[in-house]
């Protein structure tokens, strides 16, 4: 086991948290009481994906779900319709989530138009939500701050 490995977060107990109202938001997102999309920004290395996984983990601890097939990098979106969202959220209804949920890796590297088509999505469905992570929250489309809160 390398030094990652060994040291890598287990839950969220593990993330250190600079805020306590950010880490309420993010321990009742993995408790399935909050059910809004959240945007997980800063640094490279600060641990963003590492918590969307937890989140993600928590969410589905009592569910046979595939949680590996609920995470995807804004890049493997560019040349798909954003339409693996709603086919996403509706494998995850499938095995019982009531609230399906799916992580977006770097949304910032969304172009705007793709970003617009999220917002949409995002505007028409309300049985999933989006856990986005991000190290440039400035190049998100203004629309989708408003959308996706942490």
């Amino acid at each position: 086991m390398n030094f990652e490995e060994k040291h890598r977060p287990k839950t969220l107990d593990d993330i250190i948290f600079v805020d306590a109202y950010v880490e309420r938001i993010v321990k009742e997102t993995a408790a399935n009481k909050r059910h809004k999309h959240l945007i997980l920004h800063g640094p490279r290395g600060a641990g963003k994906s590492e918590t969307a996984n937890l989140i993600m983990k928590g969410r589905y601890a009592e569910e046979d779900v595939n949680i590996s097939k609920c995470s995807v990098h804004a890049s493997a979106l560019e040349d798909k319709s954003l339409g693996i969202l709603t086919g996403n959220w509706n494998y995850q209804r499938a095995f019982g989530m009531l609230h399906a949920c799916l992580v977006i890796e770097e949304v910032d590297q969304l172009k705007p138009g793709m970003q617009q088509t999220l917002r949409a999505i995002v505007d028409e469905h309300t049985f999933g939500i989006i856990i986005c992570t991000t190290n440039n929250l400035h190049r998100i489309d203004q629309p989708s701050k408003i959308v996706v809160d942490a």
